[in-house]
């Protein structure tokens, strides 16, 4: 490529560049003729951006007048999605809709939770998801007190529980199993099993899930100790009544033998 080749080049590059910004400069000059909320607004540049004075509404696929917040963009089918920004109530979020529903995903849209992040049901009228400002997680509860509270049933393959406690304590020999006697007085009075919380206690506080989960363990592992034990004494005892048994029997087979022998004869 030539000299004169190469600057027409940029010649007609430098004209296209210039051409996009005279465009761009109508757009921005003649946006005071608009309809809508955009009349009478002034542009001025900010930093690399053009901004619109306060109050301005920017609408796509909007009829003129009817932008509804600070940006709403709207389909021929009932549907839209807006920023939805008020200082009323410090409320700020994306607000979505089709032809049966209305939903909103943001700060504050409920008006009770102060900063909570939201996902609201706006048909509804309820909040489905909340999270706090200190990362806590609610789900049908604008006041979650755990990372993850929910309020309602929860429905899961599979749990995993990590804990740092165990049972195997029970097998150990310093272990105090309790007699059988001793468990049965203790229900008789309180109506519930050592170290497992009654029912009050658990309509109350609840309970932890892993550290019921162990508890639970140790009286299966009690229940196999005593079972284990009742085992080693039926032994004993069908031990015992054999050899009580067992002189008995060879009396018994002596008599007959003799009592033959005479018959015999």
């Amino acid at each position: 490529m030539t000299s004169l080749q190469c600057i027409a080049v940029h010649a007609a590059t430098c004209v296209r560049g210039i051409a996009r910004v005279l465009a761009v400069g109508a757009i921005v000059v003649s946006a005071p003729h608009l309809a809508g909320p955009l009349r009478g607004q002034s542009f001025s540049a900010c930093g690399t951006n053009i901004c619109a004075s306060t109050g301005a509404n920017v609408g796509i696929g909007t009829l003129p007048g009817q932008p509804a917040d600070k940006l709403d963009v709207q389909s021929s089918d009932s549907g839209f999605i807006r920023i939805y920004v008020t200082s009323s109530n410090n409320t700020a979020g994306l607000l979505s809709q089709n032809a049966i529903r209305t939903w909103f995903a943001g700060l504050n849209f409920s008006g009770t939770s102060g900063y909570n992040y939201e996902i609201y049901d706006v048909t509804q009228g309820a909040t489905r998801v909340s999270i706090t400002s200190s990362g806590n997680v609610g789900i049908g509860t604008t006041t979650p007190q755990y990372p993850l509270t929910v309020k309602g049933a929860i429905g899961a393959r599979e749990v995993i529980v990590t804990s740092t406690m165990g049972a195997d304590y029970v097998f150990k020999p310093e272990y105090r199993l309790r007699q059988l006697t001793e468990v049965a007085a203790y229900i008789q009075e309180h109506h519930h099993l050592p170290e497992i919380p009654s029912e009050t206690e658990v309509q109350a506080n609840g309970v932890s899930l892993g550290d019921m989960q162990m508890k639970l363990l140790a009286k299966i592992e009690e229940l196999t100790l005593h079972a284990i034990r009742l085992e080693q004494q039926n032994r004993e005892l069908q031990d015992r009544m054999a050899r009580l048994e067992a002189p008995a029997v060879k009396g018994e087979v002596k008599t007959e033998h003799v009592g033959g022998e005479k018959e015999d004869h």
